[in-house]
């Protein structure tokens, strides 16, 4: 199934796992090309997006 991107649509894994909500795009300057999808995975993955009053945590991409 086919749906078209757009921010705020919820983002599930190949298997179904729920993953966050689309958060943004990154485009090339000259907006020409997409280079990225930025996906919130919500503070500590619970699901709830951080509110505007709390504590914004970085996570490292996995490594291995």
């Amino acid at each position: 199934m086919t749906e078209d991107l757009r921010v705020g649509a919820s983002v599930v894994s190949a298997d179904g796992h729920k993953l966050g909500h689309l958060s943004r795009f990154v485009v090339t300057k000259d907006a020409t090309k997409l280079t990225h999808i930025v996906i919130d995975t919500g503070i500590l993955r619970s699901g709830e997006p951080l509110g505007a009053d709390g504590i914004l945590f970085v996570r490292a991409p996995p490594r291995g």
